[in-house]
C-alpha cells in the first residue's frame, strides 16, 4: 500500500460516522422496516386464529408462547438473517441511489440493514410493541430502541442491562418501589447517546479496515463475507438471550444489579467489547 493510498485510508478513518445518520438512513431502505402484525401473522400461521389475534394484542410472551417455542423461531430468524447476509442487498431502492455508500461502504451498508431487520424481528417475537406505530421512520423512539438493540448486538457494554431494564415486565413494575436506582429519562437518554457514539466509532474502524481489505488483491471481498457470515449468528444470539432473559428470567436481584451497572456506566461511559 502505497504512502498515499495509507494517507486516504487514514483521514477517512478520522472521520467519525454518526450511528444516528445511519439509523435514519437505513430505516428508509425498502424491505428494512418490518410490518409487526404481518411478521407475527407469518411466524405463528400454524396457530388458531384466536392465538393469533392474542399475539397480536398482547405479545407472544403475554399470549402463553413458551420460551422453547420462541426460542427456536428466533434462532431460525438468526440462521436466515446470517444466510443472506452476504448475497442481499437493500441498497437497490434507497432514495437518493447509493447515497449512503458515501460515508460508509455498500457492503457495510447492508450488514447494518441486516441487523436493524433482525433486530426488529426479535424485538417484535419477544413482545416489544410496534416500532412505528407514530409513523415517522425517524423518531426518536424508533432510534432510541434500535440503538439499544443493536448495542446489545455489537457487545457495547451497558446496552444489555439497559435493554433488559427497559423491556422486563417486573422491571417496569419495580421502578416505583427503587426510588434510589430508577432508571430516569436523564440516565436512559444519556446512556442511548453513549452508546450510539460507541457504535459510530466501531463502524468508523469497519470503514477504515473495510478500506484497507481493498488494497489486498482478491482477499477484500472474501475476508469482508467471511466477516459478515461470522458477526451475524452471535450477534443476533446476544439480543435473543438479553430478551429471553428480561421475559422469562428475570427478578429484582437482576433488575437492582442492572441498575447498578447503568449508574457506573453513566460516569464512565459504555464501551466496545471488541
Amino acid at each position: 500500500m502505497t504512502a498515499n493510498t495509507a494517507d486516504s485510508v487514514s483521514k477517512r478513518d478520522t472521520r467519525q460516522i454518526d450511528f444516528n445518520d445511519v439509523l435514519v438512513t437505513a430505516l428508509k431502505i425498502p424491505g428494512v422496516k418490518i410490518d409487526r402484525e404481518s411478521f407475527l401473522r407469518e411466524q405463528f400461521r400454524t396457530k388458531p386464529l384466536e392465538s393469533v389475534n392474542d399475539i397480536l394484542a398482547s405479545g407472544p410472551v403475554d399470549a402463553g408462547i413458551s420460551q422453547a417455542e420462541l426460542r427456536a423461531i428466533a434462532s431460525r430468524i438468526v440462521d436466515t438473517a446470517t444466510l443472506q447476509s452476504s448475497g442481499m442487498s437493500f441498497l437497490t431502492g434507497l432514495p437518493g441511489g447509493l447515497t449512503m455508500a458515501a460515508t460508509i461502504p455498500a457492503d457495510i451498508a447492508q450488514f447494518y440493514a441486516m441487523d436493524l431487520r433482525m433486530a426488529q424481528q426479535i424485538a417484535y417475537l419477544y413482545g416489544e410493541p410496534d416500532l412505528f406505530q407514530n409513523g415517522l421512520p425517524d423518531d426518536g423512539r424508533v432510534r432510541n430502541q434500535l440503538t439499544v438493540f443493536c448495542g446489545v448486538m455489537f457487545g457495547v457494554s451497558g446496552a444489555t442491562s439497559l435493554a433488559r431494564a427497559a423491556t422486563a415486565k417486573i422491571a417496569k413494575q419495580m421502578m416505583s418501589t427503587l426510588p434510589k436506582k430508577a432508571l430516569t429519562k436523564t440516565l436512559y437518554f444519556r446512556l442511548i447517546k453513549s452508546i450510539a457514539k460507541v457504535l459510530g466509532i466501531k463502524m468508523t474502524k469497519q470503514v477504515f479496515a473495510r478500506g484497507v481489505s481493498k488494497f489486498v488483491p482478491l482477499l477484500g471481498g472474501a475476508i469482508s463475507g467471511g466477516m459478515t457470515f461470522a458477526m451475524m449468528r452471535p450477534m443476533g444470539n446476544r439480543l435473543i438471550d438479553a430478551l429471553e432473559e428480561a421475559h422469562f428470567a428475570y427478578t429484582e436481584e437482576s433488575l437492582k444489579a442492572d441498575l447498578s451497572d447503568l449508574e457506573s456506566l453513566a460516569v464512565d461511559g459504555p464501551r466496545y467489547k471488541a
